[in-house]
């Protein structure tokens, strides 16, 4: 119990780590996303983007912080 938990502080902190390297745009629809609870079509209307270009951003997004956290605790080991 006590190693996931510091396993998950640790995958924490790396994820903001990577969160922090992120573009300013692509945190802004993170946030949008996340912190916001928005929907596609709420956050395109905010970024004047299609609902479809916000979903790609956001899959691709996505993406790369999971390469960025796999990356660090591939280190890790």
């Amino acid at each position: 119990e006590m190693h996931r938990r510091a396993t998950e502080g640790t995958l924490q902190s790396v994820l903001e780590d990577c969160y922090r390297q992120l573009p300013e745009e692509s945190r802004e629809l993170l946030d949008l996303k996340y912190q916001q609870d928005l929907s596609s079509d709420a956050i395109g209307a905010a970024v004047n983007k299609s609902s479809e270009a916000v979903r790609v951003a956001l899959f691709r997004i996505r993406a790369g912080l999971k390469t960025c956290v796999s990356n660090f605790m591939a280190g890790e080991a």
